[in-house]
């Protein structure tokens, strides 16, 4: 039952994406009368006293943590963006209410108006923009939905890097161009399909 449940968990790309960015927003531990298969206290008391408990273990990301998204929205993105709309508006309490998007320059969106098509694109894309507004917002850890195809500036990689800024990097097609993000990326992994997570 267990491998069935972690299946289902994997092949939803918004769990993807929690699962991937776990560690960067804390987490703490509440009470739920909702049976949670993961938590052990629960399958002690099952196993030994054969009842199920009132209330289960359950994490609860904090309400004020937020990691901020940078969505690629350029031409090369085009037939997937119906699909990563379905995902980012699911991650509202994660990443908050604005979703960065960006092709040659970061045009910041309500989760609600990208959702529903009404966002800012060049058409080409350039993840130096990206790396700015990194960089002048002081973000700590930051999550990049694209396709990987863009340029970034050697400086702007050793500035992101020296910064410390925790980079995860979600590819949104098959074959993604690997280049420059691998540089500043802590981890990466495949939203829509079931490719090797780094």
């Amino acid at each position: 039952m267990k491998q069935q449940l972690k299946k289902v968990y994997q092949k939803s790309p918004s769990a993807r994406i929690h699962a991937a960015i776990e560690e960067l927003h804390p987490k703490h531990m509440t009470r739920t009368p909702v049976p949670n298969f993961h938590d052990r206290q629960a399958a002690a008391t099952i196993a030994v006293f054969n009842k199920l408990p009132v209330f289960y273990q359950k994490k609860q990301i904090g309400s004020k943590c937020i990691v901020p998204c940078y969505v690629d929205v350029s031409g090369s993105q085009y037939h997937v963006i119906d699909a990563v709309q379905k995902v980012v508006s699911r991650l509202k309490r994660v990443i908050g209410e604005v979703v960065r998007c960006f092709s040659t320059s970061v045009n910041p969106s309500r989760v609600s108006s990208f959702c529903s098509g009404q966002f800012i694109s060049t058409g080409g894309t350039d993840f130096n923009p990206v790396a700015l507004d990194i960089l002048k917002n002081k973000f700590r850890a930051v999550v990049i939905l694209t396709d990987g195809q863009a340029h970034l500036n050697e400086d702007l990689i050793s500035q992101i890097k020296s910064h410390g800024v925790k980079v995860t990097v979600g590819w949104t097609v098959d074959n993604p161009d690997y280049y420059p993000l691998i540089h500043i990326a802590t981890k990466t992994f495949f939203v829509f399909n079931d490719g090797e997570e780094t």
